[in-house]
């Protein structure tokens, strides 16, 4: 039981530290989706999300090499 709860806890804590980039890959994602197959959304909303998920994602690596 021991070493399940160390390995629960280890992926926790991947998630924890990779949280917005898992944020802005899905960003990035779903704009592509929304962009490619348009059904509820347009296609403007699609090209909104890829934008907003690749300032996300700059903003993460200006973080990073600032630190």
């Amino acid at each position: 039981m021991f070493k399940l709860t160390e390995i629960l806890l280890s992926m926790r804590n991947l998630i924890f530290k990779y949280s917005a980039l898992i944020l802005c890959v899905g960003c990035i994602l779903l704009g592509v989706w929304v962009f490619l197959f348009p059904a509820d959304l347009s296609k403007n909303a699609g090209i909104v999300l890829f934008i907003v998920g690749i300032l996300y994602g700059l903003l993460i690596v200006r973080k990073g090499k600032s630190n």
